[in-house]
């Protein structure tokens, strides 16, 4: 019978003479490529992959990639695999070290599974430590994430709020499920879904004017990353908007404002696990940054303190 617990690897293109080692952006020493759980490869992308769930490590030097799966002929047949993959000894919780959510119930999340994400919850799934609450990373910036997707990510976070309310305050690396939003939006999200979302992470415990070791605060995060929704969230914020004319001399000695207009603060941010190059072209970048700026300023920066 066949093993439910083996791990595929995924990895972009073949193997040449054996290959050799070398360590992806998740840390982690590879040559065959990034493994996953079967469950996790058996859960469908109902986001029309605009939000990737599963990912093939990159050549050398290269960024892990988005892979599109096909999805099963009805829920019905998604669920018996499922379920047949677990009651076979299938991982669902993705142990032993596993990096960048692959896990089972982080690809149900990024791929708005609602039914996925119950039958895990059903079959007493890890969520601590899984950062289960993180906005989705959409890898591809000002491409709109739909209204139907984003109403299941809603009833997917209440559901988990309901289940453990402290999982809205976990932390990676420092930074807070509200740094992370201003990370992950990348002008994909509706003003409407941000707000739920950042409401429901204040109002079970999140700090959005929290000071992360190298990027400072989420107001600081949303600015380096064009964010202009979470931007427009916390500038709404009695204390989230004090910081916008604030210098930030102890990170890079500049301002929140100069931040946001600036295409090449990417490659200025030393010591941060970020992309030597933009991560999106151009013509869509410049406009979120124009727009990041214009919430700023109406928010009350200066011109004056951009520098």
């Amino acid at each position: 019978a066949a093993d439910a617990r083996v791990r595929p690897r995924l990895r972009r293109g073949e193997l040449e003479g054996g290959g050799e080692w070398f360590m992806n952006e998740c840390g982690e020493w590879c040559i065959f490529g990034l493994p996953y759980p079967l469950v996790t490869l058996a859960i469908d992308n109902f986001t029309g992959n605009a939000i990737p769930s599963i990912w093939a490590a990159g050549d050398e030097g290269e960024e892990n990639i988005p892979v599109v799966l096909p999805r099963w002929s009805s829920r019905d047949l998604e669920r018996g695999i499922i379920n047949a993959l677990i009651q076979g000894g299938a991982d669902i919780n993705g142990e032993d070290g596993m990096a960048g959510g692959r896990q089972p119930i982080c690809a149900a999340i990024s791929g708005a599974n609602e039914a996925a994400v119950d039958i895990l919850i059903q079959h007493n799934v890890s969520l601590r430590g899984m950062m289960v609450m993180e906005l989705p990373f959409t890898d591809d910036y000002g491409s709109p994430v739909s209204a139907d997707v984003e109403t299941s990510l809603m009833s997917i976070y209440r559901r988990l709020i309901r289940l453990d309310s402290t999982l809205a305050t976990e932390q990676l690396d420092g930074a807070n499920m509200a740094h992370r939003a201003a990370y992950c939006e990348g002008g994909c999200y509706s003003q409407a879904f941000i707000d739920d979302y950042m409401n429901l992470l204040v109002a079970n415990g999140v700090d959005i004017i929290a000071e992360e070791e190298n990027s400072g605060t989420p107001l600081r995060e949303a600015a380096i990353w064009a964010s202009s929704c979470v931007a427009h969230y916390l500038c709404r914020q009695p204390l989230a908007v004090n910081e916008i004319s604030r210098d930030n001399t102890g990170h890079h000695e500049c301002t929140i404002l100069s931040d946001a207009a600036d295409i090449h603060v990417y490659e200025e941010m030393d010591g941060l696990d970020v992309l030597e190059e933009p991560p999106e072209p151009q013509d869509r970048v410049i406009p979120g940054r124009q727009l990041t700026v214009r919430v700023l300023l109406r928010a009350g920066a200066a011109p004056s303190i951009a520098r």
